[in-house]
This record gives C-alpha cells, sequence and structure tokens, in this order.
C-alpha cells in the first residue's frame, strides 16, 4: 500500500440518525434479562417453563396459575453486579507509531463493576375453581454502568478529504448510564381439564433511560501531552467538546401467554410468549449546532419451551429452550445488527424429606450475545472502519446457578439463590405465604 505522511483528522461518533443506529451507538453494554422471576427459578438456571407451580407463574408461564389451589403473596429481592468490558484504547488497521500512548497494538479493553439491588418482583394470585389470577410487579432491567474510554487509534480512509491514508482517532469519553424496566402484570389461567391449562396476561412496561456520554477534545499537537492528539486523555471541564444525552420515560402494553401440558403424573411441557414493546427514547447534542432526534429502544418478543420429569417425588429435572427474536427491531440489511438468539436452561431439584423439607436445586444456561455488531469486512474507509471498532462481536457467556429452599407448614416458603456468570452476578432472596 502507498503511503505519504498521514494528515490528522480526530473523528467523532455522536450517534445515528437512523432509529435502528440511535439504540446500539453506546459505550456501554447493555444488560437485560429475558429469564424468569423468583429464587427458585432462578436457581434451576431459569428452567422453569413447564415447571411454573408458584406465583411467578404469573410472568413465567401464566398456565401455571393453575397449580395454585390457596391465594398467596409472593416476594422477591435482588442484587446485581455488572461487569462491563468495553474497548478502552489500542491501534488497529495499521501499526503503531509509539508516540505517547499509541503504543498497543490491537483493540485494548477496558472493565469497570458496578451494582443494583431492589424489589424485584411482587404478586398476589387468588384461585376461583377452575380459574386462577394474579397482579405482580417484575422488575425486567434494574441497570447502571459507568465507561472511560481513552479513544482507539486507526488508519483509514477519506476520500472527502484525501486519497491518502490518514490517522484517525477516537475522542476519549466518559459515560454514565442508567436504565430502569419495571412490568406491572395481571395474569390469568384455566384449567381446562386435569391435564392441559391456558394461561393469558397483560403488562403494562415502565421505562426510564437517563444517559450521558461526554466528548473530550483532543488538539493537533503531535506529541504525547495530555490532550494531545497522541497523549492520554484530558477529562477537565474546560477540554470537554460535547455532551450528548440519551433519556426516556415512556410506556407500552404486551401481552403474555402460555400453556401448560401434564403429559403423565411425572412429566410436563410448557410454552410461553411475550410480545415487544417499544419505548421513545430522545438523543440531545450540546452545543446545539446538532439536532435533536426521537428514537426507539426496543425489547424484543421471546419464545420459550420446557419439560420438566420427575424420576421420583424428590427429584425434578426441567430444561427450557428460549427465543429471543431481535431481528424485527433492527433494520433488515443493517450492517451493525443483532441476530435472533437462543438460550438454552437447565435445572435440577432434590427434596430432603427432612422435618422441615429442604430443597437443594442447580442449575446452568446458556447466554449468547445479545449485542449489536459490524457484521463482515469493512472498506478502507474511516466510516466503515470506525463502526467495526465501535461495535465488535461479542461474547457468548454460561451461568451457574444454585440455591435451596424451605417448607414451613403448609403457608410460608422461602428461598434463596444465586447466578453467577463473567458479565453478570445475581443474587436472590424470596418468601411465599400461603392462606
Amino acid at each position: 500500500m502507498k503511503r505519504s505522511t498521514p494528515a490528522i483528522l480526530l473523528l467523532l461518533l455522536v450517534g445515528a440518525a437512523g432509529s435502528a443506529e440511535a439504540q446500539r451507538q453506546r459505550d456501554y453494554r447493555l444488560e437485560l434479562s429475558f429469564s424468569n422471576p423468583g429464587a427458585r427459578s432462578l436457581a434451576l438456571g431459569g428452567a422453569f417453563v413447564a415447571v411454573a407451580d408458584d406465583a411467578t407463574a404469573a410472568y413465567a408461564n401464566p398456565a401455571g396459575l393453575s397449580n395454585l389451589s390457596r391465594p398467596e403473596i409472593s416476594v422477591e429481592g435482588r442484587s446485581w453486579k455488572y461487569t462491563h468490558v468495553y474497548t478502552t484504547g489500542g491501534h488497529v488497521f495499521g501499526p503503531v507509531t509509539n508516540v505517547g500512548i499509541d503504543t498497543a497494538q490491537g483493540l485494548v479493553q477496558g472493565e469497570d463493576s458496578d451494582t443494583a439491588a431492589g424489589a424485584s418482583f411482587l404478586s398476589f394470585v387468588y384461585p376461583i375453581k377452575q380459574w386462577s389470577f394474579a397482579l405482580y410487579r417484575h422488575e425486567l432491567a434494574n441497570f447502571e454502568a459507568n465507561v472511560e474510554t481513552h479513544g482507539v487509534f486507526f488508519n483509514a480512509y477519506d476520500l472527502a478529504v484525501a486519497p491518502n491514508e490518514l490517522f484517525f482517532r477516537f475522542r476519549p469519553s466518559r459515560t454514565h448510564a442508567e436504565v430502569d424496566i419495571v412490568n406491572y402484570g395481571l395474569s390469568g389461567a384455566w384449567k381446562i381439564n386435569d391435564r392441559l391449562s391456558a394461561g393469558l396476561g397483560v403488562s403494562y412496561y415502565d421505562f426510564s433511560l437517563d444517559v450521558q456520554s461526554r466528548r473530550y477534545g483532543l488538539t493537533n499537537v503531535l506529541n504525547g501531552n495530555p490532550g494531545a492528539f497522541f497523549g492520554p486523555p484530558d477529562f477537565s471541564d474546560s477540554n470537554q467538546v460535547n455532551l450528548l444525552e440519551e433519556s426516556g420515560d415512556d410506556t407500552d402494553v404486551g401481552l403474555n401467554a402460555g400453556v401448560l401440558w401434564k403429559v403423565t403424573d411425572n412429566w410436563s411441557l410448557g410454552a410461553v410468549y411475550r410480545q415487544s414493546a417499544e419505548f421513545d427514547t430522545t438523543l440531545t447534542l450540546t452545543p446545539s449546532t446538532s439536532q435533536t432526534s426521537t428514537d426507539p429502544f426496543m425489547i424484543p418478543e421471546v419464545y420459550g419451551f420446557g419439560t420438566a420429569f420427575k424420576p421420583t417425588q424428590q427429584v425434578t429435572v426441567s430444561v427450557d429452550l428460549n427465543h429471543i427474536n431481535w431481528s424485527d427491531t433492527f433494520d433488515e440489511g443493517a450492517k451493525v445488527r443483532i441476530d435472533d438468539v437462543d438460550e438454552i436452561h437447565f435445572g435440577l431439584e432434590y427434596i430432603l424429606l427432612t422435618k422441615v423439607p429442604v430443597s437443594l436445586r442447580a442449575g446452568a444456561w446458556y447466554d449468547p450475545d445479545h449485542q449489536a455488531s459490524y457484521r463482515g469486512l469493512p472498506d478502507g474507509t474511516n466510516v466503515e472502519r470506525a463502526q467495526s471498532i465501535r461495535f465488535p462481536r461479542g461474547e457468548d457467556d454460561w451461568h451457574y446457578a444454585g440455591g435451596l429452599g424451605f417448607v414451613i407448614g403448609e403457608d410460608v416458603q422461602l428461598d434463596a439463590a444465586f447466578d453467577l456468570s463473567d458479565r453478570i452476578d445475581t443474587f436472590s432472596l424470596s418468601s411465599v405465604y400461603r392462606f
């Protein structure tokens, strides 16, 4: 490749104009959970669609509410630890210059941890003959992230400026993000006969988003001083170039439907469908020389299938398969997109028949990458190479879960659980009171 003395261009990505791009133009990885609520379900690796025999069935599979013969109140609290891995620096599509901080070949990853906690599930279930009804509140997302990037170096061509290869660098940035999604639901189940039940629920989603991303300046001075093109970032207030704010406060309504078939006394099959939801968000760049745009934030639709088998009265084995339909939430043909993914969940429960019965539980599940990424090979232009850097392919993950539960008398149930993975650790305590 013919080279000339590189010109210096500073490249700033502030978010795309298209609605599909806006949800993806983020410096942080958003973690949404499509697993079922409840400490028992969490300990079983989320494999609960065909079990669905407590109040969390209102969300997991509303048909399972037909398993309940007495009114009950359920409360769950969860805490989450998020580990954010993101691209913070490095040099790609060209060799390092060894000037200032431009010394690392390839992308350099940063890592940050944030925690959150809350009342993740509340419900009231009331059965009436062949029917059961439930009111519930479920926290679908309680997320916080703090990300600091130092600016990736890369070589590319900007044909509008010159036909020769140029140096580019992302502006350093600091981003703080908070996302909350709460689902208020009403579910009902009809016990068609002793083997078959059907359920339907209506979900009212309350969505809140607050993101502030501050971009900092780089001078065209070619040395390693702070704030210079090859230097470490200058995060002082006086060096802030702009502020990109993404905010949202919206609601939507969706349906949740399920069926439960007890094929035999010790084998059951279940299926559930959850409708997608869409919320408006606003992107604002200050100084106000750039336009403000409104774009959707999407929760994809979910199809779940499960089976549960009891080889003995003390043992339950369950398996779920969840299909997350991401493709409908993005424009077809986009080079930055999310594929549909399939999660598989495994659970095992063993009941110790002591004076106070104790349930021991374990589970695992496969969590494929849900993040938008650049597909294909970028051309030599700065725009496509920048997209490929900004949206690398993520990694799939395995979660490992466990927990235990106690039944005190016939009225009280207490459960505790954990779910551990590279990206997120979840801990849960829940209780059920039957009357």
